[in-house]
């Protein structure tokens, strides 16, 4: 939509509307008290494998 409205009247009124409804959606989901952060984990299987094999 900012593109288009960018594309019909100017660069700065899409930004701004992309901005307004930014604005918005972050005022929307502040209530949930989300965390966005992405905690990546990973599992390291070697030693089960050497185990199960036999090797030391």
């Amino acid at each position: 939509a900012s593109d288009l409205i960018s594309a019909e009247k100017s660069r700065l009124d899409g930004l701004l509307f992309l901005i307004k409804h930014l604005l918005t959606l972050r005022e929307q989901i502040a209530p949930f008290d989300a965390d966005f952060v992405y905690n990546q984990q990973s599992l390291d299987f070697n030693s089960t494998r050497a185990a199960a094999l036999g090797a030391s």
